[in-house]
């Protein structure tokens, strides 16, 4: 027998839980805090009445960190907890309750969830160890990575307002010279006050050399260039925008500080939970790369093989099935969008370093004509199913031919730019439309038709190739 228990968490109110049988049937329904006490209560009441052999199943949703505590109790009295996504829970709710959303019917669908859609539901992995401080560490990147990014996207709007040359002067990254610049001489008065030789010294420091006097000239033009625009104007005042990027840029530096403390600290954890280095070994993993894989995959025993780790990630495709029509449009993208987009990332380079990778991305952009997202997709799609027979066969990888051949990376940097280069009229063929041209409807060059025929699934070659000879077996 099972006994079901719903547990809707709060935050700032009490957590509510329900109680049902097997046959839907509730048997109490209740409030509860998060203190050792109330969760023992509520414990010793799902399970008043179980006998030998009888199971409870508990089902929450992963309300921030307050989930932790209450998997972490239940599961080691036996209990089968199961994390439910919102989205899914949300989509039953409206089902059920269209108009009427609250804390006591959320506790009961969550209750229902194993008699509604048993196939959906995953025991819990709790985060625990050094794998569970990984996990945090590589989110709490993650998050400081995109804040970065939108302060960098603030500084590049300054500069459109004052000195719309500047930005294609100082390179669309804003690394250490762009930054050493604006921090100080924001004011393109300033700069030109500073003079070419000044300006040049300071940027060969912030770039050891890289940066020189042909850069700062084009640094002062861009500055002339917004002094000339804006002068006898209103509505741009040089010394308050100074200020405003002096601030973006000491936020930078801020965040680019405690970067480089936590890729120090993922390095250390990866250490300990990987000492063979076998995400390092995977083609296109960098430090950060092989860091935030490890932290945000978890233990790979438990997944039960391939296909469960690119639904966990969201490389899948999405069905759309009608009759004797079927096709699939894109990616779920339903599931860690941090993994998600390090798998991307990986795969970009990885289909330069491996000959079998380059095959893949090769035949979806020639024969399948997809585009350039779509054929990285597909290879990041083969990456996380190598990923998971390296892990498993505890095996580092082996770049190898396409026949199967070991080869080094200078052999497969060969093979690769003589047997799967993409012709530069082919790749401009496959290229998307931006999203303004298709809103507008208008024709771009060099974009397939729809008469064009239809893009096979993404994970077609795919799902072939990932399984072809990586470590010496077949993979799961």
């Amino acid at each position: 027998m099972r006994r079901l228990l719903g547990i809707d968490l709060a935050i700032t109110a009490d957590n509510r839980a329900c109680i049902m049988e097997e046959t839907g049937r509730v048997i109490v329904e209740r409030r509860f805090g998060r203190t050792r006490g109330e969760l023992e209560d509520l414990l010793a009441v799902a399970t008043d009445g179980l006998g030998q052999g009888d199971e409870l199943v508990v089902v929450m949703e992963p309300t921030a960190n307050a989930w932790v505590a209450p998997a972490a109790l239940f599961s080691s009295r036996g209990a089968v907890v199961h994390l439910v996504p919102p989205e899914q829970s949300a989509d039953l709710r409206r089902y059920y309750t269209k108009h009427v959303k609250n804390d006591r019917i959320d506790a009961k669908l969550l209750a229902r969830i194993p008699l509604l859609h048993p196939e959906g539901l995953h025991p819990v992995s709790l985060p625990v160890g050094a794998r569970g401080t990984l996990r945090r560490v590589v989110t709490r990147r993650a998050r400081l990575s995109a804040e970065c990014a939108r302060h960098r996207g603030r500084i590049r709007s300054l500069l459109q307002l004052a000195m719309p040359a500047m930005p294609a002067a100082l390179g669309d990254e804003l690394g250490k010279g762009a930054l050493a610049v604006l921090g100080r001489y924001g004011d393109p008065r300033s700069l030109i006050r500073l003079g070419r030789a000044r300006l040049t010294q300071v940027l060969i420091k912030a770039t050891r050399g890289a940066w020189r006097s042909e850069r700062a000239e084009q640094i002062l033009a861009a500055a002339r260039d917004g002094v000339q625009l804006w002068q006898g104007l209103e509505g741009c005042d040089f010394a308050e925008v100074a200020e405003d990027l002096a601030a973006e840029v000491r936020l930078i530096r801020a965040i680019e500080s405690e970067l480089r403390e936590l890729d120090a600290r993922a390095a250390g954890l990866l250490d300990e939970i990987d000492p063979a280095g076998l995400h390092r070994s995977m083609p296109g993993f960098g430090e950060r790369t092989a860091t935030t894989v490890a932290g945000r995959l978890g233990d790979p025993s438990r997944f039960s093989g391939a296909p469960k780790v690119r639904s966990f990630a969201g490389v899948i495709p999405g069905t759309n099935q009608s009759g004797e029509s079927e096709s699939r449009p894109h990616l779920t993208k339903s599931g860690d969008h941090v993994l998600r987009h390090a798998l991307f990332l990986a795969a970009e380079t990885a289909r330069r370093l491996d000959p079998q990778l380059a095959a893949i991305y090769h035949r979806q952009v020639l024969e399948r004509g997809n585009h350039h997202t779509k054929a990285v997709c597909a290879v990041a799609t083969a990456l996380a199913s190598r990923l998971v027979a390296v892990l498993m066969q505890e095996r580092a990888y082996e770049i190898r031919d396409t026949d199967g051949t070991p080869v080094d990376a200078a052999a497969a940097r060969a093979i690769i730019a003589a047997r799967f280069t993409v012709p530069p009229e082919i790749r401009a063929a496959r290229r998307q439309p931006r999203s303004a041209q298709r809103m507008k409807g208008r024709p771009v060059h060099g974009v397939r038709s729809k008469t064009s025929p239809s893009s096979p699934p993404v994970d077609e070659a795919s799902e072939v190739d990932a399984t072809r000879v990586l470590v010496g077996v077949d993979l799961p």
